[in-house]
């Protein structure tokens, strides 16, 4: 099996599309709150469902509900499936320096990289090299 079939399998969802708590939960996911951890900055909202059932539970208005509240963030990445999966790849493909202070990036993809316990990050442009957020003294 393709590791990017592996990949969309096993990945939890937030949430059905016709969940009564998605508003909640795209609330706290366009916060500035930290999410899930301090080590990250990095939030997936992750929605599935099929098209077919819009129809069958009549609930277009949950949705369009739904999409007026999240769409057009200037900070918000829109992704499909096929998309997420060739960034997870381009992430593990990312090449490490010994002393951990530097990425090179082999890949067609921009990756952005975040700091432990900071809210910085970094963008590791396709073919690039770039300087790592040095890790927080504490």
């Amino acid at each position: 099996m393709h590791t990017h079939l592996v990949l969309l399998m096993t990945m939890n969802p937030t949430c059905h599309h016709d969940d009564e708590r998605i508003m909640d939960l795209a609330e706290e996911f366009l916060s500035n709150d930290f999410y899930f951890s301090m080590y990250s900055p990095a939030k997936l909202f992750y929605v599935w469902g099929h098209s077919y059932e819009f129809d069958q539970n009549n609930n277009w208005n949950h949705m369009e509900k739904f999409l007026d509240k999240i769409c057009k963030k200037e900070d918000v990445w829109y992704a499909t499936n096929g998309e997420i999966q060739r960034y997870v790849d381009a992430y593990r493909r990312l090449i490490f320096s010994v002393d951990s202070t530097k990425v090179y990036n082999p890949t067609c993809i921009s990756v952005w990289i975040g700091g432990i316990f900071t809210e910085k990050t970094i963008e590791v442009k396709p073919g690039e090299t770039a300087d790592l957020i040095p890790p927080v003294d504490m």
